[in-house]
């Protein structure tokens, strides 16, 4: 029943050589079409909705899970790039200049396009999406750490090149609605090209990086010394360092090339290509806003096609507990210590804290977010964008965070030499402390705001102001400050305290004091959606 009541609700986009539900089920071929077996092995895209119908959930697609996966092992790849560090600076450079290109990429256009077109299982199709998940597979396998990612090696190069080619398969699929498959749905066809010209920029930059790299790897291949030794190379479950580097004053053994820690103090350098990935975070928002303002100025319902709200709902909760699965096989893969009382105590302290902290991160997540499609920002067009935005953020902070108390379980687990090469402790403590409380900060203050950006106006967002007396609510105002104060203790802990037990209890320990006061506030001062205008998905892009 749900099947074909999703298969009726889609059937919106007039095509070239279609047929109707009848006609197909009688194998009657329309307007000269072409045979019904080439038609089949096709499979043209169907828009899933037409603004005002009645939005049907999606039968569950196990091929969007499947594809989900990939970003398990993006998320384990850019967390060794901070597990594996050189620098603190250079892992964070390198680490976002990753992360966010193959998130938006591959994963965000994913969904938009999903909520909007459907493109059954022709053999065409299949082998399409086959191409498109071989080029995130590839893309992720060269997220490598830092020290690789520079001109001696052809990760950055392979990274931006599958990124620049993953971009230009979906505006090819964009293309294929706006100029070839649709005639007389000019909604859909003006929809594919505001969708081509959001994605510009980000090809522009994935396409410079790829030459750049290209460029600066093609000329060190060429100009490289003769007695360049390849077996500098470090084996897996290491950081690469060349000679160079082995015989710097970080207390590296030089005739050691086995596998080297967690350790800071070698900077990677931080090449051209990855800055321009890095640049993609500001440039993509910035972008969208200024093409979505472009719609707004004429009838943004004759130039755009509505997602389906519930089925993008569903897709960032699958998300998420891919990203929150990932952030406990962190805590979980690390080695046993096997020396003192004191190191195993501290060792399964911090995994008891981490895996309390992931857990309490989950039900902030899922216990802020609207049940109702209706009620969620994703149907306003400003809202819209915050919520997406802080949601690539969020992602990005979790997969710190569980790679960072992955580090600190390190610091007490692991093999002898693992022990015996741990550097500058002090130094070391410090910085994992800042990162530590830096990301764990991160997570929770965008679910926060993920969970404000479902309210209608700022004053319903916080609750201060009563809405019939315009009073102001005292405790609301001390809930805020007190949350504010969590995130600045957290934040500023790291100078006087930088020992990884402690932080660890400090991580856990503010993420149930947030979800605490969000408690308390939804007690006392529920959200009250208004419903006066959710009707079918209306509104979207329409209410700022």
């Amino acid at each position: 029943k749900d099947n074909h009541k999703t298969r009726r609700t889609s059937r919106h986009m007039d095509r070239t050589n279609t047929m109707s539900e009848n006609e197909e089920d009688q194998g009657v071929h329309v307007h000269g079409s072409e045979p019904r077996k080439l038609w089949n092995f096709i499979k043209p895209p169907v828009q899933r909705q037409k603004w005002g119908d009645e939005q049907v959930l999606p039968h569950v697609n196990w091929g969007d899970l499947f594809f989900d996966l990939f970003y398990v092992g993006v998320a384990y790849n850019t967390g060794s790039i901070i597990k594996y560090a050189s620098a603190k600076t250079s892992c964070l450079v390198y680490f976002f200049g990753t992360f966010g290109p193959i998130y938006t990429n591959f994963w965000a256009y994913k969904h938009h396009y999903d909520s909007r077109f459907s493109t059954g299982f022709g053999f065409i199709r299949v082998v399409w999406e086959l191409v498109q998940m071989i080029f995130l597979g590839l893309a992720a396998l060269h997220v490598q750490k830092d020290v690789y990612m520079n001109e001696k090696y052809d990760h950055m190069f392979l990274f931006c090149l599958f990124n620049f080619l993953g971009i230009v398969m979906w505006i090819i699929r964009y293309f294929e609605i706006g100029y070839v498959w649709v005639r007389h749905a000019d909604a859909a066809q003006k929809s594919s090209k505001y969708f081509i010209l959001m994605m510009l920029p980000n090809l522009i930059i994935m396409g410079a990086a790829s030459y750049i790299s290209y460029s600066e790897h093609s000329e060190y291949i060429n100009n490289k010394s003769t007695d360049y030794d390849k077996s500098n190379l470090f084996v897996p479950n290491s950081i690469l360092m060349d000679t160079h580097l082995a015989n710097s004053s970080t207390g590296y053994d030089a005739d050691n090339t086995s596998a080297k820690p967690y350790k800071y103090g070698n900077i990677a350098e931080i090449s051209t290509p990855i800055l321009l990935c890095c640049l993609t975070w500001i440039i993509n928002p910035i972008w969208e806003r200024i093409v979505e303002m472009c719609i707004v100025q004429s009838d943004h319902k004759a130039v755009t096609v509505p997602m389906n709200i519930e089925y993008v709902m569903h897709r960032y909760g699958e998300f998420t507990m891919l990203m929150l699965g990932e952030s406990i096989l962190s805590l979980i893969i690390v080695d046993h210590p096997n020396d003192s009382e004191e190191e195993k105590k501290n060792y399964h302290m911090i995994f008891i804290m981490g895996i309390t902290a992931v857990f309490l991160l989950q039900v902030i997540d899922f216990d802020s977010q609207p049940h109702n499609p209706n009620h969620h920002a994703l149907r306003y067009r400003i809202r819209g964008s915050i919520f997406e935005a802080l949601k690539k953020i969020y992602y990005a902070a979790l997969v710190l965070t569980g790679a960072l108390y992955k580090i600190m379980m390190m610091e007490y687990g692991g093999t002898d030499y693992d022990k015996y090469y741990k550097g500058d402790e002090e130094t070391r403590h410090r910085d994992i402390a800042w990162l530590f409380c830096a990301s764990i900060t991160t997570a929770c203050v965008t679910l926060d705001l993920t969970n404000l950006s479902h309210s209608a106006t700022f004053d319903d967002a916080l609750g201060l102001r009563d809405s019939a007396t315009g009073q102001i609510k005292g405790l609301m105002v001390l809930l805020l400050l007190a949350q504010i104060g969590l995130y600045f203790f957290m934040m500023t802990v790291t100078t006087y305290d930088t020992k990884p037990t402690d932080l660890s209890i400090f991580g856990a320990v503010l993420v149930l004091l947030t979800i605490t006061i969000q408690k308390i506030r939804k007690f006392y001062y529920p959200i009250e959606h208004d419903d006066s205008h959710a009707h079918g998905h209306d509104v979207q892009h329409d209410i700022a």
